[in-house]
């Protein structure tokens, strides 16, 4: 589906590690630590580069201007900050920093980078990353709630939209041209809709169907 280089390989981006080859994404990790290394390479049979994300020739070796997302994994806050600014020099469209704390939340976001705290990992979030079209998803007892916008990045436009449906997804509401609607029967999914969803399957099963 993408490729992704995550720069820290311990418990933090390990959970973005399995997430993301669950979901088909090819992976890159550096991490600092040899032997960590070799047991993401052992654990998951990726590759794992021994370096440093703020060494401009690690994150080349990494082929980083090719990175759909970098996600920026290690307990230090500012060299995650660091090596978000090389990357963005080599044009990745998507950056994920780690913070330990709310000090830097506010350059984060003045850059049009995306931040998450250690403890804030929750399930929502990876949906965010794998499945960029999802801007929110809600988790209930029994169903789910989404948020969806369409672009070619899905393979829907110009299907009816009850032939996306299911017994158990369904499209309560669409948004476009700033006008929120109820779905007829002949409404055809057109590109820069936001599709409002509940679902009572994992999300993950329709929207792997609908990417491109």
């Amino acid at each position: 589906m993408g490729y992704a280089v995550i720069f820290g390989g311990g418990e933090f981006g390990r959970r973005f590690i399995e997430k993301l080859l669950e979901n088909d994404w090819r992976v890159t990790v550096l991490d600092e630590d040899p032997e960590v290394c070799k047991e993401i390479v052992e654990k998951y049979g990726i590759r794992a580069i021994n370096g440093d994300g703020t060494d401009p020739e690690v994150l080349d070796e990494a082929e980083i201007s090719e990175a759909d997302i970098y996600i920026l994994a290690t307990p230090n806050e500012e060299k995650n900050i660091l090596s978000s600014f090389l990357a963005r020099e080599k044009k990745v469209n998507r950056i994920v920093i780690r913070l330990s704390t709310p000090k830097y939340i506010k350059l984060i976001k003045n850059l049009g980078m995306e931040y998450i705290f250690y403890d804030k990992i929750i399930d929502y979030f990876s949906y965010t990353v794998i499945f960029p079209n999802v801007l929110n998803i809600y988790k209930y007892t029994d169903f789910y709630i989404l948020e969806v916008k369409v672009d070619d990045r899905l393979g829907i436009i110009g299907k009816k939209i009850e032939d996306i449906e299911n017994e158990e997804t369904k499209v309560l509401y669409y948004r476009f041209n700033n006008e929120l609607k109820e779905p007829s029967k002949d409404d055809v999914v057109r590109e820069g809709m936001i599709l409002y969803i509940v679902s009572k399957e994992d999300p993950k099963k329709f929207l792997k169907k609908w990417m491109i």
